[in-house]
């Protein structure tokens, strides 16, 4: 399978690539399940704030949920940044270990980041 695409008005064809797994920790929820039954349900994640910027209210997102713990050997992530890659991570896992199986460890990749924004007058930001 194959998919066309447009880069500077020329056609260009490459292998199909396909996202076979996804883990998310939001604030409406942790793990696919759970925030799909947040937003069907109607659940807004923003909360206002009038702690984080002087004179002004705002509206902020923040996993509150349960995060796992650090494992032992990957203390240098002992960070909420870190717990909450932990739990995105932990959904995707055995898909990637079904993709290795099937296509072997040479044929898959894994990408994970993460989008945070600090506004905490503590934290350095604004």
């Amino acid at each position: 399978m194959r998919s066309t695409y447009s880069h500077r008005d020329e056609a260009v064809s490459s292998p199909a690539l396909g996202i076979a797994g996804m883990g998310i920790a939001s604030s409406i929820g942790i793990g696919k399940d759970a925030v799909a039954r947040a937003l069907f349900a109607g659940t807004r994640g923003l909360i206002p704030r009038d702690d984080l910027i002087p004179g002004r209210t705002v509206h902020v997102g923040g996993v509150t949920g349960p995060l796992p713990p650090v494992p032992r050997g990957l203390e240098s992530m002992e960070c909420r940044n870190g717990r909450l890659m932990l739990a995105s991570v932990a959904e995707i896992n055995r898909v990637g270990g079904e993709a290795a199986d099937r296509f072997g460890r040479d044929r898959i990749g894994r990408r994970a980041g993460n989008q945070h924004i600090r506004y905490s007058r503590g934290r350095g930001g604004l």
